[in-house]
């Protein structure tokens, strides 16, 4: 198996650690967009207690409308919530899969450097003979 380059090494670790960042970013984006939303909710609350059945405007019709949008959004950023903890949980999992990849490349090279020094070895002691 061919050894990977140190180059190749730090590529993957690099973009692994970039895709963390994202998925960071993701996860707290996600976070205050469901606070926002919320916060939305709650005040779409206290409106329609005003409004409701005391005005001979369609502003009620408005606020329901408004009120699916918010239900949609509320929807949509808990969806993608759980997509950005399957994206975390799988950036854990890369990291942990990196770690023995790089434990696997220290023992081949372990073993790499051992068998330099047994053909040295050898080596010399064919030519010292």
């Amino acid at each position: 198996m061919p050894i990977p380059s140190d180059a190749i090494v730090v590529a993957l670790i690099v973009n692994v650690l970039g895709l963390i960042g994202v998925f960071v970013k993701a996860a707290f984006d996600s976070k205050t967009a469901r606070r926002a939303a919320d916060e939305q909710q709650s005040k779409l609350t206290a409106i329609k207690h005003q409004v409701q059945n005391s005005h001979k405007t369609n502003l009620r019709d408005d606020l329901d409308e408004h009120g699916e949008k918010i239900d949609t959004l509320v929807t949509t950023v808990a969806l993608l919530a759980s997509k950005v903890e399957t994206l975390v949980d799988q950036a854990s999992s890369t990291r942990r899969d990196i770690g023995g990849i790089r434990e696997d490349i220290r023992d081949i090279r372990k073993r790499d450097d051992d068998a330099v020094i047994e053909h040295r070895s050898l080596w010399d002691a064919i030519r010292n003979r």
